[in-house]
């Protein structure tokens, strides 16, 4: 039985936020439990620019679909759509 990956739930092209106030692309995943991501919207915080990648873990991560925006979640079609590449 293999134990499931915080990872496991993006898939490259999902969009994350790690703050709330950024847009990551996901690019790229690993069996470490990271993801790779390229920075699209920088953070107000300004630790990343627009085309950075890092890879970080993937649980400091969660979609952009599920941040709450003025007490309600963002619907999925408000959000620009990911690369399907």
């Amino acid at each position: 039985m293999s134990e499931e990956l915080e990872n496991d739930k993006f898939k490259v092209g999902d969009l994350v936020t790690r703050d709330g106030t950024d847009i990551q692309k996901v690019v790229g995943k690993n069996a470490d439990d990271q993801i790779e991501v390229e920075c699209i919207v920088p953070p107000t915080g300004g630790w990343c620019q627009v085309g950075e990648r890092e890879w970080n873990l993937a649980r400091r991560y969660v979609h952009v679909r599920d941040i709450p925006i003025e007490g309600k979640i963002v619907p999925k079609n408000a959000l620009p759509k990911p690369d399907t590449e």
